[in-house]
C-alpha cells in the first residue's frame, strides 16, 4: 500500500497509473518537546526585544520556497514603523546575495538571518519565539515546516497550494494568500499584526487542528484501513 499525505500527492499518484492500493492520510504534526525557557528569554537569546513583531521564514532556502516573495511583500510595508522584525532561518541552497539585493536598503537593519542548518532543538526555539510563520512557496505538495509550526501553536500565512491549505481555514486557524501575489501577502501581514484579538483566535483554533492532525489520529486511520 502507498500512503499519501495530501490531496495533491494523491492526484499525482493517480497520474502515475501504478497498479497498487493507496490511502490518503495527512502530514501529522511533529510532537517535539517545547522549550523550557519563556518566550521572552528565547527572544533575548536570539537578540530580539519583547515588543518586536517577529515574522519568520524558516527552512532550507531553495528557489521554490519563495523567499523573494517574502522579501518583496515586506518591501511594501513600513516594517520599522510597525516594529516588524523579519527572521530568516535556514541554510541557503540558492544564491544568498540575490536575495539580499532584493531587500529595501532602509529595511536591512531590521532583518536577522541565521544562514546555516538549524537542528531540531534550535528550530523549536526559533518557532516558539516568533509571532507568525510565512510559507510563500511557489510550489508545494505538503510541508514539514507547517507541521513544526502547528506543534508550538504558531500562526501561519501560506500560499494557496492545496498541499499547504488542505487543513488551513482562512482567518480561522491560519491565513492564505494567492500564490506569488506579494501585494496580497503584504496585506495579510499588516492585518495579522494590527489585531491582537485576531492573533489570539488563530492560536486558539490551532489547538483543535493539532488534535485533528495528531499522530494518534494518523495511526488510528492507518490501522482502520489495513
Amino acid at each position: 500500500m502507498i500512503i499519501t499525505l495530501s490531496s495533491q500527492t494523491e492526484e499525482e499518484l493517480v497520474g502515475l497509473e501504478i497498479n497498487t492500493s493507496s490511502q490518503k492520510l495527512f502530514h501529522p504534526v511533529y510532537e517535539k518537546k517545547k522549550p523550557d525557557s519563556s518566550k521572552l528569554k528565547l527572544r533575548q537569546k536570539y537578540g530580539f526585544e519583547k515588543e518586536d513583531k517577529i515574522i519568520l521564514f524558516f527552512g532550507l532556502i531553495r528557489e521554490y520556497k519563495g523567499l523573494d516573495i517574502f522579501i518583496e511583500a515586506l518591501n511594501s510595508i513600513n516594517i520599522s514603523g510597525h516594529n516588524i522584525k523579519p527572521l530568516i532561518a535556514g541554510e541557503f541552497y540558492d544564491e544568498k546575495e540575490k536575495y539580499l539585493k532584493l531587500v529595501t536598503p532602509s529595511h536591512k537593519n531590521d532583518y536577522q538571518i541565521i544562514d546555516r542548518f538549524v537542528d531540531d532543538s534550535e528550530s523549536v526555539e526559533i518557532l516558539s519565539l516568533s509571532d507568525v510563520l510565512v510559507l510563500p512557496y511557489k510550489t508545494a505538495s505538503q510541508s514539514g515546516v507547517l507541521a513544526d509550526a502547528l506543534n508550538v501553536d504558531l500562526p501561519v500565512i501560506v500560499s494557496n497550494h492545496p498541499g499547504l491549505t488542505e487543513y488551513i481555514e482562512h482567518n480561522e486557524n491560519g491565513m492564505i494568500f494567492e500564490n506569488e501575489n506579494t501585494e496580497q501577502l503584504a496585506s495579510q501581514i499588516t492585518n495579522f499584526f494590527s489585531d491582537i484579538s485576531f492573533q489570539k483566535k488563530i492560536r486558539s483554533n490551532i489547538s483543535e487542528l493539532k488534535h485533528q492532525l495528531s499522530w494518534k489520529n494518523f495511526s488510528a486511520q492507518l490501522l482502520n484501513n489495513m
